[in-house]
């Protein structure tokens, strides 16, 4: 029985290591990282802004999107020998609906989500959601984001595929290496 607890014990504290340690490189290169590059495409509503880090061997990818009252969303992908091991989403992002939103339905949702990636076949991902609706505060729904639990998802090869997909279209579509 003893053993068994130990061995237990011993499984669980070997798969949150790489979780610690993928979040310390996340900080690490927030910390620490040098600019090296960066490219802003303007449009008729808004801007994106494509910016590009290096912290040893940690490369961050910034991509923030601010466009009128509907988007403003930074989308962080964070690597190490390239291999992405984690992505990380703050800000609004607009809710498309496939018919004509009605007056009591959401138009946007305030977002916290936190992607780590242990391999391109298992991940974890916390993330936390507030609806915006047309009378809200946004101020006061960003609090209210801070105090709300995150939700805790396990991952597949499908979300790491379609996260590296997304990477690599934004570096293809702004010219970055």
């Amino acid at each position: 029985m003893h053993k068994l607890l130990a061995l237990l014990v011993t499984f669980f504290l070997v798969q949150t290591d790489w979780l610690k340690d993928a979040q310390n490189y996340v900080v690490e290169a927030n910390n620490n990282a040098t600019l090296v590059d960066s490219i802003t495409q303007k449009e008729k509503n808004g801007q994106t802004t494509v910016t590009k880090f290096i912290a040893d061997d940690v490369t961050k990818l910034s991509v923030t999107y601010d466009y009128d009252i509907l988007v403003d969303l930074e989308i962080s992908y964070y690597s190490k020998n390239n291999f992405l091991f984690a992505q990380r989403m703050v800000g609004q992002d607009v809710l498309i609906y496939k018919r004509e939103r009605l007056a009591n339905e959401p138009y946007a949702s305030l977002i916290e989500s936190n992607t780590y990636f242990k391999s391109a076949s298992f991940g974890i991902r916390k993330s936390r959601k507030i609806n915006i609706y047309e009378s809200d505060n946004i101020e006061e729904l960003k609090l209210k984001l801070k105090e709300k639990k995150f939700d805790l998802d396990t991952l597949d090869n499908t979300v790491y595929k379609s996260i590296a997909g997304k990477l690599l279209q934004v570096k293809t579509i702004h010219n970055i290496k």
